[in-house]
């Protein structure tokens, strides 16, 4: 499937190619000067590489879009919980960037040494509030699986030293390394930052990579031959975020919402969970492919931004309960729903949405029982959704992928590649079949259920940029189905 002339801000984010694997990196939160009284705390960019690097007015809400808090230290068990990562978009009409975040809590007067490399005193740590701050790289190639460990590392060593003084110094506490340092690390940091950015984005292998005298080749799957810059985006979105989809939804649910975006209906998905439900929106991103997403598309709806789930236009998001009722033009899931926000209906006391009865997939069965028997080979006991990204990061990469790649087999063979047969052997047969009469009369092929689905399919506006490229207008049909 031909995508030159698709120029959404999604498309550019996932195929724009530039020099570097990394556009830019940056920490954002609060300011360590805040005080801790202050009501609303604002998010602050507090560090940025390269310093020439512009980021779009108001990016800070796009890539933190949970309102950060202060809060005094009753537990020092904060620091020790899992950083929180998720991936977020910055769209612009030239250049579209993908943001990959991690968060973790940090003392709110003591920084990262890249931010502040003032030297370790036990009075800095009288006053004890924590807050979270975020670390994020820039870029258009979706590579996650190696960007969130190259993160990870920054963000963990920039504040191990203050976190080992603190437990070894001012607590008393001695840890398995003891070593503590009270010098700041910020030059041997930096030097790390400036050697990430020089890995160059193509990268047509796995990646490797040293660190700390011990190399790392970060997993990577291949998509089928021929490919395209979208397509092997799509592969490496798929790598990260499908094994976090299917083991946080049921794969009926799965289906049902994924009929629901073929027919051309925005989907929201509603969680607390950052980490969740930004990896499951990215997982149906990849579920839609080969269709490319039309709509709005934003990862997690920043809190100060809830009027965007009542956009006319279909939209594909995920976010947290919006403080008043909503009338959306989407159909809402909640995912990890609790038994109290069921019984207490708390969907449809926020929302007024859309009820997609009726647009069932067609082969729908099939799929069900092929991606259940898919899902249950690879993950036979469904983490709980507190350990599940503990369980998922303890899986090899190389079974993460051929999760992934299992399961776009399954939807390529048991769906795309039958209705792109479908579509063609019926634009064959007509001779010649303009859009609007292929839309009259195709979906009176299938039976009520099925025609009901692809009456609002090819009435879509990804089914209409797809009939072009694949050129049924003027029957130079070009296969896609490969792809």
């Amino acid at each position: 499937m031909s995508e030159d002339h698709i120029t959404s801000p999604l498309i550019k984010a996932l195929t724009q190619e530039t020099p570097n694997l990394i556009n830019s990196f940056a920490i954002f939160g609060v300011s360590p000067s805040t005080s801790p009284n202050t009501p609303t705390p604002q998010i602050q960019e507090l560090y940025k590489y390269p310093e020439s690097y512009k980021f779009p007015l108001k990016a800070e809400q796009f890539i933190v879009p949970r309102n950060p808090t202060i809060i005094p230290l009753t537990n020092n068990d904060v620091f020790k919980e899992q950083p929180i990562r998720y991936i977020t978009i910055l769209p612009g009409e030239i250049e579209s960037v993908l943001c990959v975040c991690i968060q973790q809590n940090e003392f709110l007067n003591i920084t990262s040494d890249l931010i502040n490399p003032t030297g370790l005193t036990t009075q800095l740590f009288n006053v004890k509030y924590y807050t979270q701050r975020t670390y994020c790289f820039t870029t258009t190639y979706p590579y996650f699986l190696a960007l969130f460990p190259l993160l990870h590392y920054i963000a963990e060593h920039s504040y191990r030293n203050k976190l080992e003084y603190f437990y070894s110094v001012v607590l008393r506490v001695t840890l398995l390394s003891p070593n503590v340092c009270l010098n700041p690390i910020k030059p041997s940091l930096e030097a790390f930052v400036h050697l990430i950015f020089r890995i160059p984005q193509k990268q047509s292998n796995p990646l490797s990579f040293t660190i700390e005298n011990n190399k790392y080749t970060f997993a990577k799957s291949s998509p089928p031959l021929p490919s395209t810059p979208l397509s092997q985006s799509m592969s490496m979105v798929g790598d990260y975020s499908l094994i976090r989809l299917f083991c946080t939804m049921s794969v009926e649910e799965i289906l049902n919402i994924l009929s629901v975006m073929l027919c051309g209906m925005g989907v929201i998905l509603i969680s607390e969970n950052i980490s969740t439900a930004t990896s499951c929106i990215f997982g149906f991103l990849a579920l839609f492919y080969p269709f490319s997403w039309p709509g709005i598309f934003i990862p997690y709806i920043p809190d100060e931004l809830f009027e965007f789930y009542e956009t006319p236009v279909p939209i594909l998001c995920s976010g947290k309960y919006p403080p008043y009722q909503c009338r959306v033009n989407a159909y809402v899931q909640e995912l990890d729903q609790s038994y109290f926000s069921f019984f207490m209906s708390k969907i449809s006391r926020s929302f007024i949405s859309l009820q997609p009865n009726g647009f069932t997939l067609p082969w729908r069965s099939e799929l069900l029982k092929k991606l259940t028997d898919c899902i249950n080979k690879y993950v036979p006991k469904r983490p709980t959704m507190y350990d599940r990204e503990k369980f998922i990061e303890m899986m090899p990469s190389e079974r993460v992928i051929e999760f992934s790649s299992e399961v776009m087999k399954i939807m390529n063979e048991c769906l795309y590649r039958r209705l792109e047969n479908s579509v063609v052997n019926f634009c064959t047969e007509m001779k010649e079949c303009s859009l609007d009469n292929f839309i009259k009369q195709f979906p009176q092929k299938f039976n009520t259920v099925g025609a009901l689905f692809m009456k609002k399919f090819v009435e879509s506006q990804h089914f209409n940029v797809w009939w072009y490229q694949l050129g049924l207008n003027t029957l130079k049909i070009k296969s896609s189905s490969s792809k």
